[in-house]
């Protein structure tokens, strides 16, 4: 069961239950940023990033946001439901990172990040208000996403937040208790935590030079708010949390 939830005039989220292998609860999420219709007119165009399994509701709520206009998978793992997207919205920029080309050869990518056959495309559309930085030192090429009007950093797997309570909200809440629960490696992926830093240095980065490179750019973003595929958004010192989070690699 989804729930849908406003957080800003043009940034949506569809947080859902997730297990990872089945057994740990991380959860799942889908954003809609809106951005300005190219074309001019009121309507905006709508980016999902991170599509999760389509539902009438999560369809009912995005054609009341705009025109699907750009479907973004940010790294090899959040991509499993962009070829159902891409039916649905056949007239959709499918916009992903290096090695999802081979895995969808069915698709046409508009962009892929870190994929030297589209360093000619220079502009996707969406600059104006948005910007992307590639992490081609993270494990899994993390694309992060940072929607201009409403200070928000929206990204996959570069920064957890578990518990993920609002994700489990509708099917019976999150609980923590349990020897699964207690034992997992993932519940003590809380955003500020010192855990969620040793895992950043010694799990995720696979490249310091280059992932620090990465982290140096999103450091010049103003966000307010950061929208993890798991756990909870970060409302309050959002910046803070992710200089923290990152700082076994930046210092």
């Amino acid at each position: 069961m989804t729930t849908i939830r406003q957080l800003a005039p043009d940034v949506t989220i569809f947080s859902a239950p997730f297990s990872r292998f089945g057994l740990f609860k991380i959860g799942a999420r889908a954003t809609a940023l809106g951005v300005t219709n190219t074309t001019g007119t009121p309507a905006k165009d709508v980016i999902i990033v991170s599509p999760i399994a389509a539902s009438p509701e999560i369809e009912a709520a995005l054609v009341g946001l705009g025109t699907v206009k750009y479907l973004v998978a940010p790294d090899r793992e959040h991509h499993l439901q962009l070829e159902d997207y891409a039916k649905r919205y056949p007239e959709a920029k499918i916009i992903g990172v290096e090695g999802l080309p081979e895995k969808h050869p069915n698709l046409t990518f508009f962009k892929v990040f870190g994929n030297k056959a589209y360093d000619h495309v220079t502009e996707i559309g969406w600059e104006n208000e948005v910007e992307a930085v590639y992490f081609p030192g993270h494990g899994n090429k993390e694309l992060a996403l940072f929607h201009k009007p409403s200070s928000t950093l929206v990204e996959a797997d570069l920064l957890f937040n578990l518990p993920p309570i609002e994700q489990y909200s509708k099917s019976g809440g999150y609980s923590t208790g349990g020897m699964l629960s207690s034992l997992s490696p993932f519940a003590k992926l809380k955003a500020d935590s010192k855990f969620h830093q040793w895992f950043n240095v010694n799990v995720l980065c696979k490249d310091k030079v280059s992932f620090k490179a990465s982290l140096a750019q999103v450091d010049k973003w103003p966000f307010q708010r950061i929208v993890p595929c798991h756990g909870d958004v970060i409302e309050q010192n959002a910046k803070g949390i992710w200089q923290t989070a990152f700082s076994g690699i930046t210092q």
